[in-house]
């Protein structure tokens, strides 16, 4: 089995895509379980009222089965309630966006290995579909994710063209997001939410829109909080997306080579390779570095670690 995250590992760390090959983390960060969350609710539910809640009921399910990878110290419940209030949110306002009822892409044969999609399908708009989670947006993020084996290593293999839907969830500090996705602006009496600091005067004294939580206001609806977030501007600040298109014969027949090529690799390989420190943090944390830091020897079998399969 050869997938687009086996590539990447193997680009970034011999090391990585050598214990990536057989192992998976048993806990998963924050934001991988919310991407998870939100690609099974958009392959499952039908109704769009049902998006939001399948979602946020998802990331709790993964807390709960899989468990959270954290370097900071919190509730753990309280940061996967936080998460799934955020993937209620983004769950809905994708499938709004997205206008269309979403697949698994079905594995693909490429030589003597099989490819494992990363990326969901719409087959009513003959598209691929990439929900992407990101901390705040760049260009040079956006170029690296069009040119990742994520973007380009699907659509080389499908031959079909791919739209990238890009959502800034904000910094993460303390476990928790810090954006509009998670935290408004309330006022005290009419229970209006906004995204801006509004300060009203009323009877010579200030009246202060109080800073919520959204997991601790569940009185307020997904759809009155995004509306919001549209009126306000700070929805279109927290999104956005380019698309794919497929490629030449020349360059799809190059990428294909070059994946099969380098599943070979992976396969390959018998001995566990030098590590690479300098991609054990960046550009996304390595889920081996328990390992390479441990004071003596030790093997994916003696920690947090699960067989694939």
């Amino acid at each position: 089995m050869i997938s687009a995250e086996l590539l990447s590992d193997l680009e970034a760390c011999q090391r990585r895509g050598y214990y990536s090959r057989d192992w998976l983390s048993r806990r998963l960060h924050p934001t991988e379980i919310t991407r998870q969350a939100l690609y099974r609710s958009l392959c499952a539910t039908e109704t769009e009222s049902d998006i939001g809640e399948a979602a946020g009921s998802a990331v709790m399910e993964l807390c709960a089965t899989v468990g959270l990878d954290l370097r900071e110290t919190g509730n753990l419940y309280d940061i996967g309630l936080h998460h799934a209030a955020i993937a209620d949110l983004v769950g809905t306002w994708a499938r709004n966006r997205i206008g269309a009822p979403l697949g698994v892409a079905i594995d693909q044969d490429v030589g003597k290995h099989v490819w494992e999609s990363s990326c969901l399908a719409a087959p009513s708009l003959g598209r691929l579909v990439r929900i992407v989670l990101v901390d705040h947006f760049s260009d040079e993020r956006t170029l690296a994710e069009s040119r990742s084996w994520f973007t380009i290593g699907e659509v080389a293999i499908y031959d079909c063209p791919m739209d990238v839907y890009m959502v800034s969830l904000g910094a993460a500090r303390g476990g928790k997001r810090h954006s509009a996705w998670s935290k408004a602006l309330l006022h005290p009496r009419n229970r209006q939410v906004r995204f801006k600091k509004q300060i009203n005067k009323i009877e010579g004294f200030k009246e202060t829109w109080l800073p919520v939580w959204r997991e601790e206001h569940q009185e307020i609806s997904r759809e009155v909080w995004l509306r919001a977030m549209e009126l306000d501007g700070v929805l279109q600040d927290l999104t956005t997306s380019f698309s794919v298109e497929t490629l030449s014969p020349f360059r799809r027949m190059e990428a294909l080579d070059v994946i099969q090529r380098k599943a070979d690799q992976i396969a390959e390989l018998k001995e566990l390779p030098d590590p690479s420190y300098s991609a054990c943090d960046w550009p996304r944390p390595c889920g081996f570095r328990s390992i390479c830091f441990a004071p003596a020897r030790v093997t994916p079998a003696g920690l947090a670690f699960r067989k694939r399969g």
